[in-house]
């Protein structure tokens, strides 16, 4: 009698916690239709971010030692003229 009233609370627990599972299921389902987006749209403006600092600090190198640039690559032209004489 112990032993059958037991299992019966057994497969009454399972029974529940299949219930809750889908739900959960469901539930989780949802909530990564809408975080997933946003995960990855704030993922987008972090490397949007760094991408623009790091393009802002080239073009200021490149503004700050545009005369060095300029005379290096006059330097590389002129070589190149020089080999092909």
């Amino acid at each position: 009698m112990a032993e059958r009233e037991l299992r019966e609370r057994i497969q009454s627990t399972t029974r529940e916690l299949e219930a809750v599972k889908g739900e959960l299921a469901r539930r989780y389902s949802t909530v990564m239709s809408t975080v997933k987006p946003l995960a990855l749209v704030v993922a987008g403006y972090i490397g949007m971010r760094m991408a623009m600092w790091v393009l802002g600090t080239l073009l200021s190198l490149l503004w700050k030692y545009s005369i060095l640039f300029l005379a290096m690559v006059a330097f590389l032209l002129l070589r190149r003229g020089m080999k092909g004489s």
